[in-house]
């Protein structure tokens, strides 16, 4: 299904972009705000289901194979340690 452009706009403006400081298994310092963490918060303290949240890193890419502003993405959140 084609999406108008104004449409699409729309729905890149409802996603929410995070940027961490640390994304590494084996980084998850204390004072350093990693990708997990902030999963692990969007879920357990705002109610965010796992499938609206998205790690886009060098080792993972949990954003391959979806079309961002396609209607009905599941993706609400990225969360990334360079912007997009």
């Amino acid at each position: 299904m084609k999406v108008s452009l104004d449409r699409r706009a729309e729905l890149a403006l409802d996603r929410q972009d995070v940027q961490v400081e640390r994304t590494g298994k084996d980084q998850r310092d204390a004072g350093f705000v990693h990708s997990e963490a902030v999963k692990e918060y969007l879920m357990q303290r705002e109610g965010v289901h796992e499938s609206a949240i998205a790690i886009k890193t060098s080792e993972t890419d949990d954003i391959e194979g979806f079309d961002l502003l396609a209607e009905g993405c599941p993706v609400e959140w990225i969360i990334t340690k360079a912007a997009l």
